[in-house]
């Protein structure tokens, strides 16, 4: 037996992070820094052309990274659950795991669906509005253009410090889990130290990653490069696996925690089930 929602975050982180970085290539491939810097419409309009051409890919991307990381907050609550034997164990410990995985999850679903409402109305601007000749007719200013860059532009830095913040509390929810499972002198044979281990490396990784999206307007070329980099190693290799390995465990480690909070709940069913078997028989 599965846990579904972890597979279906693995899925999700893995296909939407690699359309993501994709896209992010293929969008960088000829962008002059200098040139764009300066708000040229030309190069705008250039710019935008590439956009529309690769909107469906950003979109799925995008789609699929948003309900990837929402999916994820119902294996970490579960976790939590576990971890704190029912709410009795290091309670603010792991309300501070559920409240990461909440809030992280809820703040990038719905930045990324604003972000594709606005992306897709700005690329229906780019084609049905006039942004070349805002100063007069056949002026050819392009503030149209100039403005509506400022604004992309703007759109996408909030999306930036979300991801940051998820990256952060994604950190924030492994490195709590390790140091829960460290701290518990009893031993977890379904949620083994060696996997908590995992996650911490992770979590510490992501909390790079965060480090990297939080500095990116120190150096913007250097910064994002990292950014990717890490994003890459741990949703489309680390995180997956984690998850995937923590399906296989987290029925297990479900049903024991049942059995050990109810002991003798099984034995009673079996006890009533088979009065009631003898009754009938009596009958």
């Amino acid at each position: 037996m599965l846990n579904v929602p972890c597979l279906i975050s693995a899925l999700f982180l893995f296909t939407g992070n690699l359309l993501s970085i994709i896209f992010r290539l293929k969008e960088r491939h000829n962008f002059d820094f200098k040139i764009w810097s300066e708000l040229d419409p030309d190069f705008i309009k250039d710019e935008w052309l590439r956009r529309q051409n690769l909107r469906e890919l950003s979109t799925a991307a995008g789609l699929l990274g948003a309900f990837g990381w929402f999916t994820l907050c119902v294996p970490m609550i579960q976790v939590a659950w576990i971890l704190s034997r029912g709410g009795r164990k290091r309670v603010g410990m792991h309300l501070l795991i559920c409240a990461f995985a909440i809030a992280g999850s809820i703040a990038e679903l719905l930045s990324r669906l604003m972000v594709i409402g606005v992306e897709n109305a700005s690329d229906w601007m780019t084609r049905s509005f006039n942004l070349d000749d805002w100063l007069g007719a056949n002026s050819g200013d392009g503030l149209g253009w100039r403005t509506l860059e400022v604004v992309h532009f703007i759109t996408f830095s909030i999306v930036i410090w979300v991801d940051a913040f998820m990256w952060l509390a994604l950190s924030g929810i492994l490195i709590t889990i390790f140091f829960s499972i460290r701290a518990d002198k009893e031993t977890h044979p379904d949620l083994g130290r060696w996997w908590s281990t995992c996650g911490f490396v992770i979590g510490v990784l992501s909390l790079f990653d965060f480090l990297a999206y939080a500095l990116r307007f120190m150096s913007w070329r250097f910064y994002a490069k990292t950014a990717i980099f890490l994003s890459a190693v741990n949703t489309l290799v680390l995180l997956p696996v984690w998850l995937i390995v923590l399906s296989y465990q987290l029925p297990k480690a479900s049903i024991r925690f049942e059995n050990d909070a109810f002991p003798g709940e099984e034995e009673s069913f079996v006890n009533e089930r088979s009065n009631q078997e003898e009754g009938v028989e009596l009958s």
